[in-house]
């Protein structure tokens, strides 16, 4: 299945959150914390995008 435009703006609201938190200092317990609000994002994505796709997401964006 090809990305779509809501994929990608799915992986970047993850990106964007996790650069943020780790911009203002925090660390693995302030991520892990933070990204309960951000579960179902992810979640959407593992469910409808395929393992190459989702490796693309880490190789494009640091925080995902």
């Amino acid at each position: 299945m090809p990305l779509t435009e809501q994929h990608i703006r799915l992986a970047v609201t993850i990106d964007r959150h996790v650069n943020q938190v780790l911009a203002n200092g925090g660390g693995d317990e302030a991520l892990l914390r933070s990204m309960a609000d951000h579960m179902a994002t992810f979640k959407q994505l593992l469910d409808t995008c395929s393992r190459e796709e989702m490796d693309l997401f880490c190789q494009r964006y640091d925080g995902f």
